[in-house]
């Protein structure tokens, strides 16, 4: 029959009240199960041709859900600070993102039914975790005469949905998987099956629960062992 030693007891047990606090303020800190907005497009899309952290407003020429093919928008003040892939508008054969503050978020227009307005922001240090889009709004004052605008989500050059809007206003929020640091989420408005009546303002927010740290894990761990030593002694 084993004995109990209480040197090995009271160490176990010293270590475990030492550690607890720690870990549990690390799990308090680290905000795990709580969704964090990381990008807001209504709050972080700038005007005057500089563009906020993370964010680039971008077009496809070529298919769309290849980021090969995606060129920057230019900003050009003379169309009202709008960022565009033409210096002529209207332009059926280009799309543009007009950079407008406040709570509309902005006019944008697609092109033709295969050039896109995409806005991209890509994942930043410290922001990885489990994502989604909340809070999106589209608005289509145009959409009871015409066919209303396509969305599209990627994640790299990964289709995540794709929606058609044809009321006058909805939302695409939806779940985007696990994001790394360095993945880019595109959201791409695209022309309904016309072009006509195509101008749409959008919103949305990209949300993510950070996962734990190797850290924040082996101390779990720690803990867990300590306890299960604890009790078998």
């Amino acid at each position: 029959m084993k004995t109990k030693n209480p040197i090995h007891i009271n160490f176990a047990a010293g270590v475990f009240r030492a550690l607890a606090p720690s870990i549990i303020a690390l799990l308090g800190l680290s905000g795990l199960g709580r969704a964090a907005v990381i990008a807001d497009y209504n709050v972080d899309f700038w005007g005057g041709g500089t563009t906020s952290p993370g964010w680039s407003y971008l077009w496809n020429d070529g298919a769309i859900g290849t980021e090969a093919n995606y060129k920057p928008l230019a900003y050009w003040w003379a169309e009202g600070g709008a960022y565009l892939n033409s210096g002529t508008y209207p332009d059926p054969t280009t799309g543009y993102a007009a950079a407008a503050h406040g709570p509309s978020g902005g006019y944008s227009h697609p092109g033709t039914t295969s050039i896109y307005t995409i806005a991209g922001y890509r994942v930043q240090s410290g922001e990885a975790g489990t994502g989604s889009i909340s809070n999106s709004t589209i608005y289509i004052p145009y959409a009871a005469s015409f066919d209303g605008v396509e969305v599209r989500v990627y994640v790299n050059d990964n289709l995540i949905n794709t929606l058609a809007i044809s009321s006058v206003s909805g939302s695409f929020d939806m779940n985007l998987g696990n994001l790394a640091v360095g993945d880019d989420v595109y959201v791409a408005w695209g022309s309904g099956p016309t072009l006509s009546g195509d101008t749409f303002q959008s919103t949305y927010q990209i949300n993510t629960i950070p996962e734990p740290s190797t850290a924040i894990l082996t101390g779990i761990g720690l803990v867990g062992l300590l306890g299960r030593t604890r009790r078998r002694n």
